[in-house]
Formats: structure tokens, sequence, C-alpha cells
């Protein structure tokens, strides 16, 4: 299997997956943030990265920021929760999701680019809530 092919696959078993089979999801929290009263948005999770990472990824990549920077942005957040585990005394739960893709042959940022070179967000989005 080419990397092109591994890297493909990988990211097909963890973005994509949730955005298949999950996509009101994504949606509600898009619309709920375009909707808001103006003054800001906060969005999290607990830890920053997954579910946070992905709305970030779909507002970024809406607003027409490039993949590469998306994905850049992105892995700040494991230098970030790395800091943040060894000032509370936790274990950083960063390695986990690292292994797991150096294991399908990709890496963070490689799922997020590929993804998004892969998924026209706009027109996923508007074909799962039926609106813009």
């Amino acid at each position: 299997m080419s990397g092109r092919a591994v890297r493909s696959s990988a990211h097909r078993s963890t973005i994509r997956p949730h955005l298949e089979r999950l996509p009101e999801r994504s949606v509600a929290v898009v619309r709920a943030i375009a909707r808001a009263e103006p003054g800001g948005v906060a969005f999290h999770c607990v830890g920053g990265r997954d579910r946070t990472g992905q709305i970030a990824m779909l507002l970024l990549a809406l607003i027409g920021v490039a993949a590469e920077d998306i994905a850049a942005d992105y892995m700040l957040s494991y230098e970030r929760l790395r800091a943040r585990s060894a000032a509370q005394g936790e274990q950083d739960q960063g390695p986990l999701p690292e292994a797991f893709l150096a294991g399908q042959g990709t890496s963070a940022d490689e799922v997020i680019v590929g993804t998004l070179t892969e998924l026209d967000v706009g027109a996923h989005l508007r074909a799962v809530g039926r609106s813009d």
C-alpha cells in the first residue's frame, strides 16, 4: 500500500467516520455558532483536541483557511496539552492518538490535510443540514 493510500485510509478511520455517521452533530455546532448573538463564541470539550479540534477544523475551512495552516494550528494543541498535563501532574494523553496514527502510517496533521483535501466542508454541511 502506498504512503498516500495509507494516509487516506487512516484519515477515514479517524475524522471522516464521525463526519459521515454523525454529521448532524457538526452541523448543529456550526449552526449554533453562526447564529450566535454578537460578542463572540467559546466552544470546548474536556481536552480541546478531538471534538473541539474537529469543529475548529470545519470552521476554519469554511472561512477559507488553508488545510496546512489548519493542521499546524491543530498541532499546537498537542504541545499545549502536554504542558497543561505536566503542570497539573497528570498523564499526557497525546501519545495515545499519536501512536494510533503512527501505526496507520500517518500523523494528525496528515489526517487533517487529507480530510480537507478530499472533503468540501461547505457542501458536506449543507447536504446534511439542508440549509446554510
